[in-house]
């Protein structure tokens, strides 16, 4: 497999990924934990910039080499850096690698798998990959839900091409909204969406990028900031600023929680540690949520960017 997945980035341009410390380990999930998920953000994985394929299938290595297995592995948008197909590809056969080490994927769009295309053909070819690799995506749309060890996991997508923000329409939060109703009271809710809110995270002071809604979810931001703190103990994950781990990565939004994750595939902008490949080990217990930062490429943790929420 690991053969295969080189031989689509090309052998032109490749590296070795990373060079492991002497503190290097392997991922170990809390198994007294009730959920364990790996959490990653902008693989934008491409033929093109090959690096960022690499360093993708490196954090993958990392994953399978993994102790134990975890429950699902969350990528909060721009898995590819073009939408194309191949591009789907060499992210499943990533997946793939992992397989014996995550249960369930869940994957969710980003502005670079939709931005230069009908949203028809974005929505064809993302369904096929989330079919290729297990994930419950319904034709003909960019978002979905699930349930993962009793937990709701609700996916969040755009409903038109877009070049930064994304375009949740009145059916779409009308959806959110009857899914929020529908999860189990008492236990946390996660809502995956690529941009974050507006006002969170550093936005709009750390975002360089052309768009006018600065780097935040676009006209509907003030919408579903208002559906989700209708609950408590809503888990809003986004991804999008390519922060590293830093203060940026929390906010509390009202009566939810707002994170970032870092890039996973490209090197971050802002945090106090911005190296690629990273990401978060997400752990939920009856009262709190644990998120532990790893980096994937060294293979070490990072107990240093590690928080933990408590439930109300």
């Amino acid at each position: 497999m690991s053969g295969r997945i080189m031989n689509r980035i090309g052998k032109a341009g490749r590296r070795s990924p990373s060079r492991l410390s002497a503190s290097a380990a392997l991922m170990r999930p809390d198994e007294s934990a009730n959920l364990t998920a790996v959490l990653w953000g902008d693989a934008h994985v491409s033929f093109l910039l090959r690096s960022r394929s690499e360093t993708t299938f490196a954090a993958a290595q990392d994953v399978a080499a993994a102790e134990s297995a975890f429950d699902a592995l969350l990528l909060v948008g721009d898995v590819t850096e073009n939408g194309e197909p191949g591009e789907y590809e060499f992210m499943a056969d990533c997946f793939d690698l992992m397989r014996s080490k995550i249960k369930r994927f869940l994957p969710a769009t980003g502005n670079h798998d939709v931005r230069i295309r009908p949203v028809g053909v974005t929505a064809r070819r993302f369904v096929s990959f989330c079919r290729r690799v297990g994930a419950p995506a319904e034709k003909g749309r960019l978002y979905y839900s699930t349930a993962v060890n009793g937990y709701a996991f609700i996916v969040l997508g755009t409903v038109k091409s877009t070049f930064e923000e994304a375009a949740l329409d009145g059916a779409e939060l009308r959806w959110l909204e009857r899914e929020l109703e529908k999860a189990e009271k008492g236990k946390p809710i996660f809502v995956l969406l690529h941009q974050s809110l507006k006002k969170t995270h550093g936005l709009p002071g750390i975002w360089s990028g052309p768009s006018v809604s600065k780097g935040d979810v676009g006209p509907q931001s003030d919408a579903l900031r208002e559906i989700l703190n209708r609950y408590k103990n809503v888990f809003l994950l986004t991804g999008h600023i390519h922060a590293g781990f830093g203060p940026q990565n929390f906010d509390r939004v009202g009566n939810f929680h707002s994170v970032n994750v870092p890039s996973v595939g490209v090197t971050s902008k802002f945090g106090e540690y911005n190296a690629p490949g990273t990401g978060y080990l997400m752990e939920v217990f009856d009262d709190r949520v644990r998120f532990r930062a790893r980096d994937h490429l060294k293979r070490v943790d990072l107990p240093e960017f590690n928080k933990e929420i408590i439930l109300e």
